[in-house]
């Protein structure tokens, strides 16, 4: 079963995203960017971490992911309202250009989560 780790402040899309992909995936949840760092420290581990680019740098985020659980840096997918074409070439680069688009499907983060596996292996 896909592992999906969903880092979003907006608590009630955190919540339908969680219960969309439930059943799918095993998801887990977190509301900002310590909560993340808290589930990957103890070793939990995940084919895709979703972002939200609101909850925090992601240049920094992705660069303490590496520290912290290296391997999944490679995993995480920015979450965002942002068309991609206008996010700052740092931010993108950071996250090797992976981004979702809000509002993105259910079965568009699915398969995205499907593809980094197939990548990088299970996690």
């Amino acid at each position: 079963m896909l592992r999906v780790l969903v880092v979003e402040d907006d608590e009630l899309l955190r919540r339908a995203l969680v219960r969309g992909l439930d059943g799918d995936a095993e998801v887990r949840d977190a509301g900002d960017a310590e909560r993340a760092f808290a589930e990957l420290t103890g070793g939990a581990r995940f084919d895709i971490i979703l972002l939200d680019l609101s909850v925090t740098d992601a240049v920094a985020f992705v660069a303490r992911v590496e520290q912290i659980a290296a391997g999944q840096e490679h995993r995480v997918v920015l979450f965002t309202g942002v068309l991609a074409g206008d996010l700052a070439p740092d931010v993108r680069a950071s996250v090797g250009g992976r981004v979702l688009e809000k509002p993105a499907s259910l079965a568009l983060i699915l398969d995205t989560a499907r593809v980094l596996r197939e990548r990088h292996g299970p996690p």
